[in-house]
């Protein structure tokens, strides 16, 4: 489009018009990758607050400190958020919204 027209079609063409709507941005693969790698930055953001969770828990003198903050909670919490993030039913929960751009990074969906 940079030169007025793609395949011969130019801004008003039927063709060109529906890759502005909404339905056809949801639709597109570039959009799902989109949806995917914040499920993946989402599921290692998680994933790290549960493992220092975990390891505070462990660290041996912290067990009265632990306590009084309530660190078992916590964890608890953030692995119910690491369970809910790394679930299908997360990505169609972000549907709608920006995902996340992959400049800078190639994360997988598994993450």
């Amino acid at each position: 489009m940079a030169e007025g027209s793609f395949e011969g079609k130019d801004a008003r063409h039927p063709d060109i018009r529906r890759m502005f709507t909404r339905e056809y941005l949801l639709g597109s693969d570039w959009y799902r990758a989109r949806l995917h790698i914040k499920q993946s930055r989402d599921s290692k953001l998680w994933r790290r607050h549960v493992s220092y969770l975990d390891a505070f828990l462990t660290s041996p003198g912290n067990a009265e400190e632990a306590e009084r903050l309530g660190v078992a909670k916590r964890r608890e919490l953030a692995a119910g958020e690491l369970a809910r993030v790394s679930a299908p039913a997360y990505v169609e929960s972000l549907i709608g919204t920006l995902g996340a751009d992959a400049i800078g990074s190639c994360p997988d969906k598994n993450g």
